[in-house]
């Protein structure tokens, strides 16, 4: 960003975390100062900020060089990718909800508590499974918790990046969008 500004070359910075508390929380920080500093500098010489969320905007708002540059485009889907036809690779039966979610499997998405969640509505509404399309550190711990809890059976793991993620997302009934902390 700052290379951008010396040249005048406009600079559009899209922020989708607060990466400095996801570092501290889930990787370790070494130097809070410093990347508070860098993030700074950054946010300073961008002339627009992108924000993919209200919540990443608030995080935003703590910075005062991010004051009035920030912008909110939400992530979103191209529906032209998902036509109504197009038939889900994992059909669940006729009357089951399909719970979702697509991203990589990492801590700070806080996908034990989409399964802690899927376990109540699994035990009211025992047709319903919980679909997890994707990747990461957390897979596997989850799918041990799924199993501890007796939910093996209603939670499907596929992996990401497949030829037919499409159409393995076209199973979805219900999705959360961004962290399921948000």
């Amino acid at each position: 960003m700052e290379y951008a500004r010396a040249s005048g070359t406009p600079g559009l910075l899209e922020v989708n975390a607060p990466l400095i508390d996801e570092q501290a929380e889930h990787r370790g920080l070494v130097d809070r100062a410093g990347a508070e500093g860098a993030t700074q500098r950054a946010l300073s010489a961008a002339m627009a900020l992108v924000a993919v969320s209200d919540e990443v905007a608030e995080y935003l708002a703590s910075f005062p060089a991010a004051r009035a540059k920030v912008h909110v485009v939400p992530n979103g889907v191209n529906p032209e990718r998902f036509p109504p036809n197009l038939k889900p690779s994992l059909p669940a039966a006729p009357g089951t909800f399909t719970v979702g979610f697509a991203g990589s499997m990492k801590p700070w998405h806080g996908l034990g508590t989409l399964l802690e969640a899927f376990a109540r509505l699994h035990e009211g509404n025992p047709e319903s499974r919980l679909l997890l399309v994707g990747d990461g550190a957390g897979r596997e711990p989850l799918a041990t918790e799924a199993s501890t809890r007796g939910l093996g059976a209603a939670v499907h793991f596929t992996r990401r990046g497949c030829a037919w993620r499409r159409a393995r997302i076209a199973g979805i009934d219900g999705c959360r969008r961004g962290s399921v902390s948000e």
